[in-house]
């Protein structure tokens, strides 16, 4: 029932973050809005997504991207170098084995929605916060281990090869 704009932001933000709200155009109007905050949610925006026409479609528009982040006081080099290694995978047809084992922001979860890798195993421990994926990339057929911790703000995810 709440319908002010700051709360409408918000909750999108949130879905966002949870990877279940993907729209090429809302990424682009964050990353090109001249707030360095919104620039940084829609550069993790970019590395939170499987969606491979999405990601397309931010790939059409990296040359803006790529302005915007020379102009605004970001100061996140290994995000923007992740931002555009997903793009750049992502328009080659490759798969994302080389991004898994260096990062911490890649859900399993919505990339086997995104039909990118398959979880054969999940096991949850509730009282670690945790939970242990055995996964396959569907591209290379590569096996990882993937450990979800959740006890802070926002998951992470480790990602080893098995």
């Amino acid at each position: 029932i709440r319908q002010q704009a700051g709360w409408t932001r918000f909750t999108r933000h949130c879905w966002q973050a949870l990877g279940v709200y993907v729209d090429p155009k809302e990424i682009l109007i964050e990353i090109t809005s001249g707030n360095s905050t919104r620039l940084y949610m829609g550069l993790l925006n970019i590395c939170w997504t499987a969606n491979k026409d999405a990601l397309s479609n931010l790939y059409k528009n990296k040359d803006i991207i790529l302005s915007h982040i020379e102009n605004s006081d970001l100061n996140k080099p290994d995000l923007v170098k992740r931002a555009f290694r997903v793009l750049e995978n992502n328009e080659a047809g490759r798969c994302r084995c080389n991004i898994y084992e260096k990062d911490i922001l890649s859900d399993p979860e919505n990339e086997e929605k995104e039909e990118v890798i398959r979880i054969d195993k999940e096991i949850k421990f509730h009282e670690l916060y945790e939970t242990h994926y055995n996964v396959t990339c569907l591209r290379c057929m590569r096996r990882y281990f993937v450990k979800k911790i959740g006890g802070g703000h926002r998951p992470i995810w480790e990602w080893k090869t098995s």
